[in-house]
């Protein structure tokens, strides 16, 4: 990595925690419903608790990964085969750089506050 995408992240990351206390008290909580993922893409780290939550759609086609972290006091599931529901606040990290390179990552972090499993045919997953 050079010194200009080391200095991008590195701002990058401390805006959006210095954001993060300042919105949260004013927004209601998101909910996402998916898969924690056995296969993470690349994704910046945003905290030691961050963890990957695979999206589906209607039909059970993979959607996205989002990256979630789990609050210091709440712990994460331990089953991966199962669905959950998590619900939080969402924040949207946007590195800034050129399209195309590492750089121009961006992508949703939800901050979980409460989570539970849910039944699995209520989130169809394919067969890939």
């Amino acid at each position: 990595m050079n010194r200009i995408s080391i200095a991008t992240v590195l701002l990058a990351l401390l805006a959006f925690g210095a954001d993060h206390g300042r919105s949260q008290a004013k927004k209601k909580l998101d909910i996402r419903i998916g898969y924690l993922t056995d296969q993470p893409m690349n994704h910046p780290r945003v905290t030691d608790r961050d963890d990957y939550l695979d999206l589906y759609d209607k039909k059970g086609k993979w959607k996205s990964q989002i990256i979630i972290v789990f609050e210091a006091d709440e712990k994460a599931p331990k089953d991966r085969s199962r669905p959950i529901r998590a619900e939080g606040r969402i924040k949207r990290i946007d590195l800034g750089g050129p399209a195309g390179t590492r750089g121009s990552y961006t992508n949703d972090v939800l901050y979980v506050t409460s989570w539970k499993y849910v039944a699995a045919k209520d989130v169809p997953r394919a067969k890939e």
